[in-house]
């Protein structure tokens, strides 16, 4: 099942390509009630399809443009779970994690990458040598969100 077939800056998925906005197959429909997420990503179309995606199951989700937005956001209000790109402008997602381990150490983040200028797996590689509980490298499926999710929030 498709949910909508856009790209950044207005380019279609090319035949066989698969768009980070699919699901890989019908997603079960439990509740993520009273979850609170942060999700950081300075792609605005990600953003909004990804939070909108995951309030469909109930979470609570608050998107932030970047990670000073997010850290921001972090020392006002409490979340269960974080979200971060990794190549964002201003504080990017070293800096974003870093900062939760420093101040929020048991905080749950998930972090993603497309690349940007730098290799995504060696930013993910950085991610998990700093502690985030799971990694996903874009293009990923609205499925593989959920069930990271899913995951991240269930470990004890």
């Amino acid at each position: 099942m498709t949910l909508h077939s856009f790209q950044p800056g207005g380019k279609q998925p090319a035949g066989g390509t698969r768009s980070p906005l699919t699901m890989d197959a019908e997603v079960p429909s439990q509740t993520g009630a009273g979850i609170r997420i942060l999700l950081a990503d300075d792609d605005e179309v990600l953003r909004v399809v990804q939070s909108d995606f995951l309030r469909r199951f109930g979470y609570d989700v608050h998107a932030a443009e970047d990670g000073r937005a997010a850290m921001k956001y972090l020392a006002a209000q409490a979340v269960d779970l974080v979200i971060t790109d990794m190549v964002m402008p201003g504080s990017d997602g070293v800096e974003v994690i870093r900062h939760i381990r420093k101040t929020y150490p048991q905080l749950k983040i998930i972090a993603i990458s497309g690349g940007g200028a730098t290799k995504r797996e060696l930013l993910l590689d950085i991610a998990r040598v700093l502690g985030v509980a799971k990694t996903l490298e874009k293009p990923f499926t609205m499925t593989a969100l959920l069930k990271a999710v899913r995951e991240v929030i269930e470990e004890k």
